[in-house]
């Protein structure tokens, strides 16, 4: 028995995968807190930011869940009771840290603020604000694994490259954290994988662990379009401004403005957060409207949760997407304002500020994507549809100042999708509130969502 065993675990190939993946979003990949800010970046020595292999090998892992299991490897422990269950089993993949090519990409690192905020009241929880920094777009990142074959194990492994193709060319895959706000989205390119078959490859394989350099012809591997979307939902909608935004970022220099819209690689930038943020609170309203106020587990298993006393974490299942400007869609200007003493009525001495938001040119189009990713409920579905009714008839705002008329949106044209698949797109039919419908219709919209009529 013990030389079968050794027969069937003999190495017997290896295979290679290389690709580039780049961040088209803001990446956090956090080390913990440091002297100047709450979370930093993964860095290497110089001040280069990097990707640890532990962090895409637990991405892929998760998200191939249930593709040759034991490829991954087995700590033969229990992880809830702790309790031994099985013989441990050695991971068959082994991944390299992602280490950008490109010099000086600390330029590359900049420094946001967050506030929690109490949902109830709309309002920051006193004490909870926090900066952190973030790894801009455009970071190329050189991926490279390795993947052991032996004989037991070799006949299944075209489906294990397949499964991590497909992972990485998936729009849902994510990296580090942050991703429901929209961090973390990657693009691979340039995918390849190569199959050392021993013994015949050997001494290519050899060659290949002396130098670097792959001679071998490169393994043809289909990955697969057909996604895991089963019960997604999802809107995109688009709207223009209706006057001016404001995602405060703070002046560090003596010229400038106390507070300016936020940027991106000097684009300016609708985060994630804040679209998220006005949301939630909203949502709190419109489900004790719907009746559901006694349910407030099943709103904070969508929008997700942490409870610091109990330390309980619950992850959202909902995913809302970052929207950058582009050049000259929008255009900023400084405003002076003053604080007023309500007794008195008069101006409060040394309260001078200015702001500098964005306003509108008419042209921009604020593209906004709200996506459920899994096991969306009725209820759920028409939560969506009622925050996109809010947020298309200029109801609800995004962004700070919003008591001097801030971030207030128009609603434009808008495509909702089930399960990947598109099932209405309407538009602004003029400038009144009537839509029109170029595909699907409300009694479509209504058959997917499974609500009554009356609801929307």
């Amino acid at each position: 028995m013990a030389e079968y065993k050794r027969i069937n675990d003999r190495v017997v190939g290896k295979i290679v995968l290389k690709a580039t993946l780049t961040n088209e979003t803001p990446l956090l990949i956090g080390r913990g807190g440091g002297e100047a800010v709450d979370i930093e970046v993964m860095r290497l020595p110089d001040g280069k930011p990097y990707i640890p292999a532990s962090s895409i090998a637990g991405c892929l892992r998760s998200f191939t869940a249930g593709v040759e299991g034991y490829f991954w490897g087995k700590t033969g422990r229990n992880q809830k009771t702790g309790n031994s269950e099985q013989n441990p089993l050695q991971s068959h993949i082994r991944f390299d840290d992602l280490i950008p090519n490109t010099l000086h990409t600390t330029e590359n690192i900049t420094m946001r603020d967050g506030v929690k905020i109490d949902h109830k009241k709309g309002i920051a929880e006193d004490k909870k604000k926090y900066d952190y920094q973030i790894v801009e777009p455009g970071i190329a990142f050189p991926f490279q694994a390795e993947i052991t074959l032996r004989a037991s194990t070799k006949e299944a492994v075209t489906d294990v490259v397949s499964g991590i193709k497909t992972a990485l060319n998936n729009p849902n895959f994510r990296i580090g954290a942050n991703t429901n706000t929209g961090f973390g989205k990657i693009r691979c390119e340039g995918f390849k994988a190569y199959h050392f078959q021993f013994p015949q490859d050997a001494e290519d394989w050899f060659s290949y662990l002396d130098t670097g350099n792959i001679s071998i012809s490169e393994m043809p591997i289909e990955g697969t379009s057909n996604f895991n979307q089963k019960d997604s939902f999802s809107i995109e909608a688009t709207f223009r401004l209706k006057s001016s935004l404001m995602i405060g970022a703070y002046g560090i220099k003596g010229s400038e403005p106390d507070k300016s819209q936020l940027k991106s690689k000097e684009r300016y930038v609708l985060p994630g957060k804040s679209i998220r943020g006005a949301i939630r609170h909203r949502a709190v309203k419109i489900w004790k409207l719907m009746g559901k106020h006694k349910d407030e587990d099943e709103l904070l298993n969508l929008f997700g949760d942490v409870n610091e006393k109990e330390k309980v974490q619950i992850r959202s299942r909902l995913r809302v997407e970052e929207f950058l400007f582009q050049d000259k869609e929008v255009e900023p200007m400084v405003q002076n304002r003053i604080r007023i003493d309500r007794f008195t009525g008069g101006v409060i001495d040394g309260a001078l500020f200015n702001s500098e938001p964005v306003w509108t040119t008419g042209q921009e189009k604020i593209k906004l994507t709200f996506t459920i990713l899994k096991n969306a409920t009725p209820d759920e579905k028409k939560l969506l549809l009622l925050l996109l009714k809010d947020l298309w008839l200029e109801d609800l705002a995004i962004g700070g100042e919003k008591n001097v008329g801030r971030g207030v949106l128009t609603g434009l044209e808008a495509k909702i999708y089930f399960e990947g698949k598109q099932v209405a797109d309407f538009r602004r039919k003029g400038n009144g509130p009537e839509l029109e419908f170029s595909t699907g219709g409300t009694d479509e919209i209504i058959r997917i969502v499974n609500i009554q009529p009356t609801a929307i």
